[in-house]
């Protein structure tokens, strides 16, 4: 393999970003040759084509090998300094037999921002309303999981239903790393769908698809090898940090029939964050992470 040269992008709203972010992105540096790209703008599929027509650029120039992202308020958590996210993700690339590609992207599992606990990791249901893993379902699966692990099903989560599962593993963009030297790169647009749509009953609702969960479908489309992975430890902030290392949240399992209010996590989810952090003493890496207080 070539020397690789990773273009990190950092794609943000307002210009701000969270502490443990800043962290995530400076310590990738001492392994790796990185450069990290922000972009600001308010429309995020336009940021992230932004980037990643930039990367394919410097690809073409010889100038970049693999292309990461990490949100501005993403905060993988410094368990290690010598072990950084991006290494992590990187061996999960290069696991196959005396270290060759078995993916071309991995993207780290990450909570959504509400009491549910919900991820943004999914099962292809369908397009407007997939199912969602949720945190709990998370902690009990392998480390990795890709397509060829769905088709096994039950042998592999016997406790979790996903036996007639007709579609891919739907992953999220907030942080991930992938090899960009394939053609398949100059395939990629990211894009969100919208529509509103009227039961039977006359009841209307607005549905979208998302950029990442489009982004999967078109990565199962081409026929690009790709895993979700739950072994790189973070904190997606907001209010308080919403934690992707420990089953949390008010449902097991997806209910799409019901709403989660978009408030801050159970008492229990914050008292897990809080003896989490203690037990890593992560603050003595990271400044970014709360207290849970």
């Amino acid at each position: 393999m070539t020397q690789p040269r990773i273009f990190l992008a950092n794609p943000t709203y307002d210009g701000t970003m969270s502490v443990g972010t800043s962290t995530g992105i400076r310590l990738c540096s001492r392994r790796y040759a990185v450069g990290t790209f922000p972009y600001q703008s308010s429309l995020m599929d336009r940021g992230l084509n932004i980037l990643w027509s930039e990367a394919l650029a410097q690809r073409d120039a010889g100038q970049a090998t693999h292309f990461a992202m990490i949100h501005t308020d993403i905060c993988p958590l410094v368990e290690d300094t010598r072990a950084p996210w991006l290494l992590t993700l990187w061996k999960r690339l290069y696991s196959g037999p005396n270290g060759a590609r078995l993916y071309n992207v991995a993207s780290v599992t990450a909570p959504i921002k509400s009491n549910g606990g919900l991820s943004s990791t999914g099962l292809d249901t369908s397009r407007w309303n997939p199912r969602r893993l949720t945190m709990t379902e998370i902690m009990r699966l392998p480390d990795v999981l890709d397509n060829q692990m769905l088709l096994c099903g039950e042998r592999f989560a016997p406790e979790i239903p996903l036996t007639g599962i007709s579609g891919p593993l739907l992953i999220n963009t907030g942080l991930w790393l992938a090899d960009i030297r394939g053609a398949w790169a100059d395939h990629i647009c990211f894009e969100t769908a919208n529509r509103i749509y009227r039961d039977a009953k006359g009841v209307r609702s607005a549905e979208f698809e998302p950029e990442d969960w489009r982004f999967s479908r078109d990565l199962y489309r081409l026929g690009v090898p790709y895993c979700a992975v739950k072994d790189v430890h973070l904190n997606h902030m907001g209010p308080q940090a919403w934690i992707n290392y420990q089953a949390w949240g008010l449902w097991e399992t997806d209910r799409h029939d019901k709403l989660v209010p978009d408030a801050p996590y159970t008492e229990r989810a914050r008292t897990l964050a809080k003896s989490a952090e203690e037990a890593l003493n992560l603050n003595a890496f990271d400044p970014g992470v709360p207290s849970g207080n």
